[in-house]
């Protein structure tokens, strides 16, 4: 996958889906991030990206990635 694929694949996820009293909402949200963990394990170098996205939902809502910043 290449990095501008990922990048829109974390923007898509639902970071918050464990949260939900939804099953539905639930089942969607841990297939997406099942398949965020297998492109991460056979490309670790898009970790960083990752962990920039995991920073800003859950430690700085003021530092929003860009693709720009990864490319």
């Amino acid at each position: 996958m290449n990095k501008q694929d990922f990048f829109a694949l974390l923007g898509a996820f639902d970071w918050t889906y464990e949260y939900s009293d939804d099953h539905n909402v639930w089942k969607k949200g841990s297939k997406h991030e099942s398949e965020i963990k297998e492109v991460l394990k056979q490309q670790p170098e898009l970790q960083e990206m990752y962990d920039a996205f995991y920073s800003y939902i859950w430690v700085d809502r003021n530092n929003k990635p860009k693709l720009e910043d990864f490319v």
